[in-house]
């Protein structure tokens, strides 16, 4: 087992979901190979992989030092978005998947408290963005849904 690591009082939140915080988890030079040792108690999750990319976005003066004081922020390229009722044992699953073990450094993690309330945040994450290696691994573009009946 692989204990997941958190990346200090980080996380990432989706503009259609504004209530809604996937905590970050450092996973660089994770292969897939074994599960995962997770800091909190939770079944239920959407988890998404990233490939974090730290960037300077200031660079000041400190009058006192002379020194310039560079302040540093971070981005995600969203990779793969998923669902799983067990969220432990859940990512070792994607071994098979070389592809995405060659590029992801973070997992972000929302917990979950019902099926129904997985199934409606990643639906909603995966109509609003683009997830290269879903497209790909799954091989779909839109998720189809049942015809209501008529009346």
């Amino acid at each position: 087992m692989v204990e997941l690591k958190q990346i200090k009082n980080k996380c990432i939140r989706f503009s259609e979901l504004p209530n809604l915080l996937f905590q970050v988890y450092d996973i660089d030079g994770y292969d897939f190979s074994e599960n995962l040792t997770l800091p909190f108690d939770a079944n239920l999750g959407v988890y998404i992989f990233t490939q974090r990319q730290t960037i300077c976005y200031k660079v000041a003066l400190n009058k006192s030092s002379q020194k310039n004081e560079k302040e540093y922020s971070a981005i995600h390229k969203l990779l793969y978005c998923g669902k799983t009722k067990d969220i432990e044992n859940r990512f070792c699953e994607h071994g098979h998947k070389s592809d995405l073990k060659g590029v992801t450094n973070c997992i972000c993690i929302h917990t979950c408290n019902s099926q129904e309330e997985i199934d409606n945040i990643e639906n909603v994450i995966l109509k609003s963005h683009n997830f290269t290696f879903n497209k790909m691994l799954n091989n779909w573009t839109t998720k189809e849904e049942v015809m209501p009946e008529e009346p």
